[in-house]
């Protein structure tokens, strides 16, 4: 079998869209979104057992303080290399929706579990469920070039 000139080859993958650069990807991914949680859970812990706010309103306020963290985060380091064409003022707005959809799945998960578990626990399930909705979310619609979408 004789092997086509390099001309006539496909590039081979590079940076992201090669298996090692979508581990390190998701490895940043989850140094970010590891570093929110524990901000996330913090700022929950000191609003509603230290301040006193109910579990709801502490976790809104909580969230969307880790939202803006986020954002700033994975768009200069997490996902730095993707997208880069598109201005932080054209990601922004689908980042915010995506993150009050994420809002909702985590109220939802503390308050289905609440009668179950106290508040704590239920916050640490929330944490996992919008891990995997905002990782998938932001790769596959936030952080892509207006040439290319993501597959």
């Amino acid at each position: 079998m004789t092997q086509k000139p390099a001309a006539e080859r496909p590039p081979k993958p590079t940076g992201v869209e090669s298996a090692g650069g979508r581990l390190w990807e998701m490895a940043k991914f989850g140094v970010v979104g590891g570093s929110n949680a524990a901000l996330d859970f913090g700022l929950f812990a000191l609003l509603h057992f230290v301040v006193g706010l109910s579990p709801l309103v502490a976790n809104t306020i909580s969230f969307s303080t880790a939202v803006v963290s986020n954002f700033v985060l994975h768009k200069v380091w997490t996902f730095s290399g993707r997208g880069q064409d598109r201005h932080w003022a054209g990601q922004l707005p689908l980042f915010v929706l995506f993150n009050v959809i994420a809002l909702g799945l985590s109220n939802l998960t503390l308050w289905l579990l609440s009668p179950l578990i106290t508040p704590a626990p239920a916050k640490i399930v929330s944490l996992f469920v919008t891990y995997a909705w905002n990782y998938v979310t932001s790769r596959r619609y936030i952080y892509v070039s207006k040439e290319r979408p993501e597959s």
